[in-house]
């Protein structure tokens, strides 16, 4: 009864012979290595978006993994000594930190100018201010000694720096807005 064990008959040898089976594939593979790679290498070839998409879901696993470690990591830690070491980080990373910002600020002028940027002067500013009478645009509080200029259509949103899409605002409602429209923000 000789021939082909079939699918099943292998199944259950493996199961029954793990060892000697581990120890089968891995004489196969150092006498085999070079065809093992020359066919992945080739496969690599016929596929490259089935390999960009492989990194693409490790790389994502990983990332996942790391925020989640540095999550539990900062909570671990408590706020204070999560904020000393984000102060340590910036003043030891200065350069790098500054040219972070310095590409941020870059970034922001070349949307400005993207979209369209007019002048906008003292003399707007004051009867926008007065327009909304002192008050933030979207709490209706009274505006701080340190208030922002927000962008109604946000920049990055296609909006444009001008006088019409400009109104004022406190910093936390700004800063909650981020690049949202108004009707997505205020749900």
């Amino acid at each position: 009864m000789g021939g082909k064990a079939t699918r099943e008959q292998r199944r259950r040898y493996e199961l029954a012979h793990p060892d000697r089976v581990r120890e089968s594939k891995r004489r196969w593979e150092q006498a085999n290595r070079a065809r093992q790679n020359e066919w992945l290498k080739q496969w690599r070839r016929d596929n490259p978006e089935k390999v960009r998409a492989q990194k693409r879901r490790t790389y994502e696993r990983y990332a996942e993994r790391n925020r989640e470690y540095q999550r539990e990591r900062i909570r671990k830690m408590g706020p204070e000594a999560a904020s000393a070491m984000r102060r340590r980080y910036y003043l030891a990373n200065l350069e790098k930190m500054r040219a972070y910002h310095v590409r941020a600020v870059a970034v922001r002028r070349a949307l400005k100018k993207n979209n369209g940027t007019f002048l906008i002067t003292e003399r707007d500013i004051a009867r926008l201010l007065d327009r909304y009478r002192q008050s933030c645009a979207w709490c209706l509080l009274p505006l701080p000694d340190r208030w922002h200029l927000d962008h109604v259509i946000p920049l990055t949103r296609g909006g444009r720096h001008s006088i019409g899409n400009l109104v004022p605002a406190c910093a936390p409602c700004n800063q909650s807005k981020t690049n949202k429209l108004p009707v997505e923000w205020r749900r």
